[in-house]
């Protein structure tokens, strides 16, 4: 993910109230303005199957049906239509 979204990186800290700070948001957004379609596709594929390996290895591995959680399916449908916006962790967990 790093080599398709140069000028990006990983906040290193623990602490959640300091990893998504205002001044790397605001660049990350920038960023994604700018960010060509094809590597937005691509940033996609690249979540979808993070995604789909979660799934697999925990989740279905576990004895749990062969459903999908609602919980899953709304970030994957969030991250879907908001692809080309701002994707923050937080929103994500919410």
């Amino acid at each position: 993910m790093l080599q398709i979204n140069p000028g990006r990186g990983i906040n290193l800290s623990n602490n959640p109230k300091v990893y998504e700070k205002e001044a790397y948001c605001k660049e990350y957004r920038s960023l994604n303005k700018e960010m060509k379609t094809h590597l937005k596709f691509e940033n996609q594929g690249i979540l979808l199957q993070l995604i789909s390996r979660f799934l697999e290895a925990n989740y279905f591995k576990s004895g749990h049906n062969n459903s999908i959680p609602s919980k899953i399916l709304d970030n994957m449908n969030y991250i879907q239509l908001n692809l080309s916006g701002d994707l923050a962790v937080e929103q994500l967990a919410a």
